[in-house]
């Protein structure tokens, strides 16, 4: 069985072409189309509101109030240290009062 030898620039074996070497290059940047460097997505703009402050937090940091499901950012949930339950300033005033 003949094995076939991958030929690039210059026809030398075993190297490859620029153009696939740019193409790669591309899909392993950290650069948007334009060239300019993208922000990690943790320092973007945010894509959802959180219930309490109204502020926009990005999807990955959304935390969930047990009691009534809200989304909230990590700056309005309260965590209730026996039950390691996350919960919104509202349901914790309803669990506080009984």
């Amino acid at each position: 069985m003949r094995s076939r030898m991958r030929t690039g620039i210059g026809g030398a074996p075993g190297s490859h072409s620029t153009s696939s070497v740019v193409t790669r290059a591309r899909e392993w940047s950290d650069t948007d189309v334009s060239g300019l460097k993208r922000k990690p997505y943790w320092l973007e703009q945010g894509e959802v509101t959180c219930e309490i402050c109204e502020h926009t937090v990005i999807v990955q940091a959304v935390l969930r109030c047990t009691g009534c499901d809200a989304g909230i950012c990590e700056h309005c949930a309260l965590t209730i240290h026996e039950t390691h339950e996350i919960v919104c300033a509202p349901c914790r005033e309803l669990e506080e009062r009984g």
